[in-house]
């Protein structure tokens, strides 16, 4: 895809140092442009060399997935800190933040479930199921349905979840 190129250097700039535009206009197959969409221009000082157009594109497109992340833990804890005191709050902030890790691990390595799933789907999905709690001998049973069983694979995560981690030593 031929984009049209533009540079602007000034002249008190050293001459290896230049930033270089891009400018995308949405368009039909046929090179017409699509009204009502607007044109853009991504500015970037990065080089030919180092970094394709169709790459410097992919990057702007994918820009703000990495606040996918804060959502992700502001969904898994409150936004709301507990108490008035500093140091309560930043011990309550460690910890959402080391059990919103171990969900994380729990969540792509024991349950299967994948990488961009939010906590309240996986709660959803995992938790919030019909079920009965059995009291028989010295043991607790869950029932549930044989369905739900399949589904979630709960012989496959009850097995994972019996295997020790070994974390590798830094």
């Amino acid at each position: 895809m031929a984009l049209p190129y533009f540079s602007e250097r000034r002249k008190s700039w050293p001459k290896e140092m230049a930033y270089r535009a891009l400018f995308l206009r949405p368009t039909e197959e046929n090179g017409e442009a699509l009204l009502g969409l607007e044109s853009r221009i991504i500015l970037t000082n990065l080089d030919v060399k180092s970094c394709s157009d169709q790459e410097i594109i992919d990057y702007d497109h994918s820009r703000g997935a990495d606040e996918l992340t804060h959502r992700a833990a502001k969904d898994f804890a409150s936004e709301r800190m507990p108490c008035l005191d500093f140091h309560a709050n930043s011990l309550w902030y460690s910890m959402g933040i080391v059990s919103f890790n171990l969900f994380q691990i729990f969540k792509r390595n024991i349950a299967g479930f994948s990488w961009n799933c939010y906590p309240t789907t996986v709660r959803r999905k995992l938790f919030d199921l019909a079920g009965k709690i059995i009291n028989k001998g010295r043991s607790l049973t869950l029932k549930i349905t044989p369905w739900k069983m399949r589904e979630l694979k709960f012989d496959q995560i009850w097995e994972k979840s019996l295997t020790p981690w070994v974390l590798p030593v830094l």
